[in-house]
């Protein structure tokens, strides 16, 4: 039986593409599927002349670039396990990723390299650095371009791989405590990128503008199954040129609103919605219950946390902590959410993360962040605040001072003051009027 790995996809496009233009680099460089696979065993090479090896982490924090790409392909080759960072993120939440996955190596767009330069005397298990776009290498890194060139671009001796190993570690933004490494399998990645090519009807002959960032699971897949096809990947700076090329009549778009919270499963997978007893609600699209999940793009579980992994991942079903209804032609819609999630452009927030920001503030005495919506973001955070006695504070003052400790997406863009917080007998906040007030 043939397992399903994701290094299949890569050897497809290059036996059956390889003259084809693969890639559009942020330069317009053009690089064909023979291109990119002489630059593929390079990266694995030199990854093996660091001492990596199956089963090690490799981080890769970087934009939607020509590099980024390959090293999908680079460290599973290896059998390594790929861990892509939001590059949205604070110098802290990559240090406490970083040694959490236990990372061996890192590579760094040149661009992103100073939020990495104040914690690497921190970095418990990182050994090699290695920087996209730089000159010329240093003591602390190695200049990609310089490093890579001097590989071979041998094939490269594979791992042996079997479709349930763990291929990469998706960090989840850290909305109920410490960010959590999701585990997905080469299998997980692959059957989902088969029914995204049944949804999307890609084929060789499209191009797609990598718009959404790769490291992000909105964008996660986009390297399979776009490959698998023979499409060309552009970074999203060629789009002015390419709409002003002979070819701008054949291109199209594809919208996913934010707002839609209803819908139907994708293929190979089932949702079901169950009450607090774990049965079925009645299917009328009225009654509320936790939304539920299986099938082939199920995480495996969290990295280094059973515990966790058990509480969300029970009898095989997913618990999202989404509240939904569900009907009689099985169509789910989202009415609310479990916790106090608020998400932003794709991104999860935690309400309580940024209310501890606001709470080491002096002036403030108590604080409650809701989602507030947007036309642009879908949501954004709101923060109402009461201050202490005696003291003043302004709106920009406190948004001012919580940009100085957490990513920007993260922060309030507005404050509203009040004398007192709405709370239930036993001292809870009522976000639900907060909400309603904003």
């Amino acid at each position: 039986m043939t397992e399903m790995v994701l290094t299949d996809f890569f050897d497809r496009a290059v036996h059956i593409y390889g003259d084809k233009r693969a890639i559009i680099d942020q330069n317009d460089n053009v690089y064909t599927y023979k291109d990119v696979n002489d630059r593929v065993n390079r990266l694995s090479h030199g990854l093996h002349s660091f001492g990596a090896q199956k089963g090690d982490r490799v981080v890769y924090l970087a934009p939607n670039t020509l590099e980024m790409y390959e090293g999908f392909y680079g460290v599973f080759q290896l059998g390594a396990v790929m861990v892509s960072l939001n590059t949205r993120l604070k110098s802290e939440d990559y240090l406490y990723i970083l040694n959490h996955s236990e990372s061996r190596v890192l590579f760094v767009d040149h661009e992103l390299y100073p939020l990495v330069e104040p914690i690497i005397p921190k970095l418990e298990q990182v050994q090699t650095i290695v920087v996209h776009g730089a000159e010329r290498s240093s003591g602390a890194y190695y200049s990609y371009d310089d490093w890579l060139a001097n590989q071979s671009k041998e094939s490269f001796q594979r791992a042996e791989v079997s479709e349930n190993d763990v291929c990469s570690l998706l960090y989840t933004s850290g909305t109920t405590g410490k960010p959590k490494g999701v585990m997905l399998t080469h299998r997980n990645n692959y059957l989902h990128a088969l029914s995204s090519m049944h949804h999307l009807r890609v084929n060789d002959e499209d191009t797609l503008i990598h718009i959404l960032p790769m490291f992000h699971v909105n964008g996660w897949g986009s390297p399979f199954y776009y490959t698998a096809n023979g499409m060309t990947e552009s970074a999203p700076l060629t789009l002015a040129s390419y709409m002003s090329s002979e070819d701008r009549d054949q291109t199209g778009n594809a919208y996913y609103a934010a707002k839609a919270k209803q819908g139907y499963e994708m293929i190979g997978t089932r949702v079901r919605v169950f009450n607090e007893h774990g049965q079925d609600v009645p299917a009328d699209g009225e009654t509320v219950g936790e939304l539920v999940v299986r099938g082939h793009g199920v995480m495996k579980g969290y990295w280094k946390n059973d515990e966790e992994t058990k509480n969300t991942i029970r009898d095989g079903w997913l618990h999202t902590g989404d509240m939904a209804t569900i009907d009689e032609r099985n169509r789910v819609q989202i009415v609310d959410r479990k916790k106090d999630i608020i998400i932003s452009g794709g991104e999860n927030i935690s309400s309580l993360e940024v209310e501890d920001v606001f709470y080491r503030h002096p002036a403030v005495k108590e604080a409650a962040i809701v989602a507030k919506p947007d036309e642009k973001w879908g949501e954004t955070p709101h923060a109402i605040l009461v201050l202490r006695e005696g003291h003043e504070a302004t709106e920009e003052d406190m948004i001012g001072f919580v940009r100085e400790h957490l990513a920007h997406f993260k922060c309030p863009r507005h404050v509203t003051f009040l004398d007192e917080l709405p709370k239930t007998a036993s001292g809870k906040i009522q976000k639900v009027y907060l909400r309603e007030m904003v």
